[in-house]
């Protein structure tokens, strides 16, 4: 009975040997695809049972080492990174904690700024990473998921200004869909319609008031095929589309049409 009490002792100090290795998980959350010459921020996130774990030793570096790539805060939770060099190399992260050490890489791509219409393009999201979630990628911050983004500049280049315009709005309605289906019937005329008003203003009434006729095509619904490109965000958009249904929803008049347009419109007004 006293060997197997020993031994029984020995497995239960070798479990928690074990999990005290394992209890602790490092992540870098940040973005593995920049643009050059811009600043980004990374941060070691720590998982771990105990609430009150406070780390102080932090160590980032990037390989292969080069002078081109910049980091600062380099023995913090937050390190800023910012690169002139085209290309990839990987972010190394250590942590250490209890004479232990957790490790985390990240390879990042980093590309030359996109200049469109005046208008600097986020970097390209990796498709992995930005149809994850619901949302995916806005690392610019305007309300538009990035690689919808880009679609919109790089399909509407060509075309009158007020396509990317229209278009942008687009998204940024789309992603109020995906943010709050529930709020469906309170968002669908003054948000998520208000592009199709004011595209349909600019295509077919603009010229009865005095404006020049700038659109030519439908430009919301090639958008929302863009935003709506996975089975989980379409889940979404149709139930949205589902608490719709049996609600009266009357056209605006003619003349109201323009004032769907959320961006200054008085730029493509005739002089």
């Amino acid at each position: 009975m006293e060997a197997y009490s020993k031994k029984l002792l020995l497995l239960i100090s070798i479990a928690l040997l074990f999990s005290a290795c394992a209890d602790m998980e490092v992540t870098i959350k940040g973005y593995n695809r920049i643009n050059v010459d811009t600043n980004y921020t990374y941060v070691a996130a720590i998982e771990n049972d105990d609430k009150k774990l406070v780390i102080k030793n932090y160590t980032w570096s990037v390989s292969p080492q080069d002078s081109r790539v910049t980091l600062s805060n380099v023995n913090a939770k937050e390190l800023h990174l910012n690169t002139s060099k085209a290309g990839d190399f990987t972010l190394h992260l250590e942590v250490n904690y209890k004479e232990k050490t957790y490790t985390n890489d990240m390879r990042i791509i980093a590309q030359k700024v996109e200049v469109l219409q005046g208008h600097t393009l986020p970097p390209e999201p990796d498709p992995k990473v930005n149809n994850s979630s619901l949302l995916g990628i806005d690392s610019n911050n305007n309300g538009v998921r990035d690689d919808v983004e880009i679609w919109i500049y790089e399909t509407y280049k060509d075309k009158h200004p007020i396509y990317i315009d229209i278009a942008m709005q687009a998204g940024r309605a789309y992603k109020l869909v995906l943010e709050h289906p529930e709020r469906a019937r309170e968002i669908h005329e003054t948000v998520v319609n208000a592009p199709l008003y004011c595209a349909w203003y600019y295509q077919h009434d603009a010229v009865e008031f005095g404006d020049p006729l700038l659109v030519e095509e439908r430009i919301d619904a090639p958008v929302k095929s863009q935003y709506f490109n996975t089975s989980n965000r379409s889940e979404v958009y149709w139930e949205y589309d589902g608490l719709l249904s049996g609600g009266s929803y009357p056209l605006p008049k003619d003349k109201d049409m323009k004032n769907f347009c959320d961006f200054d419109t008085s730029k493509y007004d005739k002089k």
